[in-house]
């Protein structure tokens, strides 16, 4: 048994790229851009958008639908211009264009003959610059600590141009907050200083994986606005360019280092056929080496009691260099039968178990954790433990019984007093009960007297009688140990109760009551006299009864 590690360690970085593919998006603004690959370097070739001649940036218009109205209805071509509004007479259609209709003399005359204009605003905003395909390689795994966007712009005129809209954008499109600037106007010197967006911890209002940001779809939007109604104010862009801030794993930083058991923390596996754990923990074995299976090995047995039998192993540790644990191999070298078993890591916390499913031939099984989200420490390490956990699996049990038939009314029915002896040899102590709660019962008359031995081994009595019907319990833990011979003895003297167990009596029940069936007087009519179990929910004692007795007698001491 020995466990490997992937060991590795964080290292910060940053990656700093130029956009590969600028282009105009129309989804917003009117004004587009020009020479959008001017962006790509820092030469003092711009992408540029122009504020047009004529351009009206307060209420500013440009056409939506220019169509004629007949009958009071736009019908025909719609005649709009794309280009936004310039001062002067504009003429829409011709002297021989019909607008594509047939109009007649009598719709030209009608009053309901006319022209219908649609005219959209926003005229002083450009188009969003998009610019994508940076190129980054950032490393899998690592964690994005911040963005910063760096731009080298400038206005053809001051105080005419400010930011409108700058974001992020992820393959779904835009993403968390509008880092536009919309206090500050551009300034007219080209000098090759950056503005700068965001910082080394600025995640721009979202979240950022490496995959996201090494999209050819990851970059920038950006629009600007013009405060101005002069001709031809230009918005240049000479240079933009992605700052990533990440930290990263390195791996491995240490590759397949082990570390074997060096204590127990429990050892309750059943190894008295074979080597104790001491072997197993200091077995020099490993791969491809097969240890020896005729010794040094531990067995699990059917005959184990409980219902889990379960070891934990401490492990020896290492030094990991300040770095951290990406993944962990438990290597075992052993066989199993048809049983539940599992195997589980703790290092910080149990890692979840995992079947061992082994086969019938003892060979070398790996299980793996993968673990390089959870930035396992040194101090996980160190107290690193490997826990086996098997359910006990059934054996068969052969279930019997002496049933007497309904007799000992006398001692044990319309009578103040007698007295059950007998001798006790449980090999298997259950917790499954009767309907009046005694559980391993091994002397019963149905419906008004049972003795039993609960699982942790104390004596446990049900008697039903004319005033009281209680089921109470006698003796401490273990009083009546399984796999020998114990001498156990009820007196009853109406209502007072004594009790002998081994070598002691017992005067009082374990919840402290002194005397549970004071004023009981006699008991009620019972049935059937059984030895070995009780037969309405079949509560049964598994082990060795010997010389049951029944007195209609209080027997002194």
């Amino acid at each position: 048994l020995y466990a490997t590690y992937k060991v590795g360690s964080y290292t910060s970085g940053t990656h700093l790229l130029g956009g590969g593919v600028p282009v105009s998006d129309s989804s917003v603004g009117t004004v587009v851009w020009a020479q959008t690959t001017g962006a790509l370097t820092d030469d003092d070739d711009y992408s540029t958008a122009a504020h047009a001649d004529g351009v009206r940036v307060s209420g500013g218009v440009t056409d939506d639908t220019v169509r004629l109205f007949v009958g009071g209805s736009p019908v025909g071509d719609d005649k709009a211009f794309d280009s936004t509004f310039t001062s002067g007479v504009r003429t829409y259609g011709g002297s021989s264009e019909l607008w594509g209709l047939t109009p007649s003399v009598a719709q030209v005359n009608a009053s309901d003959f006319g022209i219908g204009f649609s005219i959209l605003g926003n005229a002083g905003t450009s188009e969003y610059l998009y610019v994508s395909n940076f190129g980054f390689n950032v490393p899998t795994g690592a964690i994005i600590d911040g963005i910063e966007v760096y731009m080298d712009r400038e206005a053809t005129e001051s105080s005419t141009i400010k930011d409108d809209g700058f974001y992020l954008r992820k393959t779904s499109g835009q993403v968390g907050n509008n880092k536009a600037d919309t206090v500050n106007y551009w300034d007219t010197i080209d000098n090759g200083v950056y503005n700068i967006y965001g910082d080394p911890t600025d995640l721009w209002g979202t979240t950022w994986t490496a995959a996201e940001i090494n999209s050819a779809n990851f970059g920038i939007d950006i629009s600007v606005k013009w405060f101005t109604q002069t001709n031809y104010i230009y918005a240049r862009i000479d240079h933009i360019k992605i700052k990533v801030y990440y930290t990263a794993p390195i791996l491995p930083h240490r590759g397949n280092a082990i570390v074997r058991p060096d204590g127990d923390v429990s050892t309750q596996w059943d190894a008295s056929t074979q080597a104790d754990h001491y072997t197993l923990i200091n077995d020099i074995i490993t791969e491809p080496f097969a240890p020896d299976i005729n010794s040094g090995y531990l067995l699990t047995l059917s005959s184990s009691g409980g219902t889990n039998i379960i070891d934990e192993f401490t492990m020896g540790t290492l030094y990991i260099d300040n770095g951290f644990i990406t993944q962990i191999q438990i290597k075992v070298y052993g066989n199993e039968t048809d049983i539940d078993s599992t195997v589980d890591v703790y290092c910080g916390s149990w890692l979840g178990a995992q079947q061992l499913d082994m086969g019938s031939t003892p060979e070398w099984y790996t299980y793996t954790w993968d673990v390089s989200g959870l930035g396992l420490s040194q101090t996980d390490l160190d107290g690193m433990k490997i826990k086996f956990d098997s359910v006990v699996p059934e054996k068969p049990y052969f279930y019997d019984y002496v049933q007497y038939g309904d007799i000992l009314d006398y001692a044990l029915g319309n009578h103040y007093e007698f007295v059950v002896t007998g001798q006790v040899n449980p090999s298997l102590l259950t917790t499954y009960e009767s309907n009046n709660g005694v559980a391993n019962v091994f002397i019963s008359k149905e419906g008004n007297f049972e003795l039993g031995i609960t699982s942790d081994g104390y004596l446990q009595l049900y008697i039903n009688t004319n005033g009281v019907e209680t089921t109470v319990q006698y003796g401490t833990i273990n009083a009546i140990p399984t796999n020998q011979w114990t001498f156990v003895a009820v007196r009853y003297i109406d209502g007072d109760v004594d009790v002998f167990i081994g070598a002691d009596w017992y005067y009082s029940a374990v919840d402290g009551v002194l005397e549970p069936w004071d004023g009981g007087g006699t008991l009620v009519s019972g049935g059937d006299f059984v030895i070995g179990a009780e037969l309405s929910t079949y509560s049964c004692f598994t082990g060795k009864l010997d010389e049951i007795s029944v007195f209609n007698r209080g027997l002194p001491n």
